[in-house]
């Protein structure tokens, strides 16, 4: 593997990182022309992009059930 590649796979991990870490909704870009690595940064932001529709999924059905249990309790 050159040292380009090891590179941006660094680039991409560090940034997947500070993603997770900070819990924010941004994706990964990595400019390169290997297909390769554009295919796993597509591969990535698809599972970024799943994970934050079952956080905001989890956000509804949370507040779903506790407008129930509020209108239960009256």
């Amino acid at each position: 593997m050159n040292r380009g590649t090891r590179g941006k796979l660094k680039e991409i991990s560090d940034k997947l990182s500070a993603i997770l870490q900070d819990d924010s909704s941004e994706q990964v870009m990595v400019f390169t022309d290997d297909k390769v690595l554009m295919e796993l940064c597509g591969q990535i932001n698809l599972l970024l992009l799943d994970r934050q529709q079952m956080k905001a999924n989890f956000r509804r059905q949370e507040q779903s059930s506790r407008k129930m249990l509020a209108n239960i309790s009256h």
